[in-house]
């Protein structure tokens, strides 16, 4: 085999192996399905919360909506992710945000202090 031909056969091998594993490293698997979108529904009525606290699981990458149903002015304060939204009286509100920290973080009203719901982010 001339020496030309070898070096290009060489060089082609190393660069077709790199970019293949390059593009194995940076794809995501084909049989991975997209984050189910999460929804958290509370309302806070007569000193009441509906759902009490609970604990809501989430998949890294997906769309969180919280909506917020109160008789009286709330502010709700997402920590971890620093939301922070204020909620009318009889208004329902709503927000969103993508669940990119994986951990536990508290959805809570500061005034008055009440613990909304546990937000779960895990890794898939």
């Amino acid at each position: 085999m001339a020496a030309s031909r070898r070096s290009f056969l060489t060089a082609w091998g190393v660069g077709g192996a790199a970019a293949m594993l390059l593009a194995a490293c940076s794809a995501e698997p084909a049989d991975q399905d997209p984050p189910v979108p999460v929804t958290i529904a509370v309302t806070y009525k007569n000193g009441t919360l509906l759902p009490n606290a609970e604990q809501v699981n989430v998949v890294k990458g997906a769309t969180v909506t919280v909506t917020v149903d109160s008789d009286q002015d709330l502010r709700v304060h997402l920590h971890g992710y620093e939301e922070v939204v204020d909620a009318e009286a009889g208004v329902p509100t709503e927000f969103s945000f993508v669940a990119d920290l994986v951990g536990s973080f508290e959805l809570e009203t500061h005034e008055p202090t009440r613990l909304l719901a546990q937000l779960i982010v895990r890794d898939q």
